[in-house]
């Protein structure tokens, strides 16, 4: 009688090349909720576009309030080929880690939340560049912080960032 896992092994015909990957995953860590907090290419009128960004720093402080740390990404953390290359940094405030990507040099810019994650669009002429902020738990950006600083010499980022616990959900329905 064949065992489970050579029934498993049959029916996938997983090769040596082929890669399984952890079944956890940081970019969609809740039920799906997509939200566009702020998009100033939706509004026309200056004072409406005012109220909109009054309205989506509003909701970023009670983020910031209940998230320990933020991990700043150019690209989703499971998408990324080079997790250490699209990793920018941790920031202890979210105002700190907004402010890194919102500089002002760009013609507009985008705030959406995305599957337990925050997701800032650069407007620039015809295109967009997209910046990824993941809420962490305490513990979380004290290993990425030991990380950065070479205290953590046994794991990767990529393995730090896949543990459960480390990336926290920044769910929209909390702060309404």
């Amino acid at each position: 009688m064949k065992q489970l896992d050579q029934f498993i092994k049959e029916g996938l015909k997983v090769s040596s090349k082929s890669k399984i990957k952890n079944s956890y995953d940081p970019d969609y860590l809740d039920d799906g909720q997509k939200e566009i907090l702020y998009d100033d290419t939706d509004y026309e009128d200056e004072d409406e576009q005012n109220v909109a960004w009054n309205d989506c720093n509003r909701i970023l402080i009670k983020i910031n309030k209940d998230i320990d740390g933020f991990l700043l990404m150019k690209n989703f953390i499971s998408k990324s080929k080079n997790i250490e290359n699209d990793y920018k940094d941790i920031f202890k405030y979210l105002e700190d880690c907004k402010n890194e990507v919102v500089t002002g040099n760009d013609y507009g810019y985008a705030f959406r939340l995305n599957n337990g994650h925050l997701e800032i669009d650069c407007i620039n002429s015809g295109s967009r560049g997209t910046y990824y902020i993941y809420g962490l738990s305490e513990e979380g950006y004290e290993l990425i912080d030991d990380w950065q600083q070479g205290e953590v010499e046994d794991k990767t980022l990529e393995e730090i960032l896949y543990q459960q616990g480390v990336i926290e959900p920044i769910l929209i329905n909390t702060y309404v």
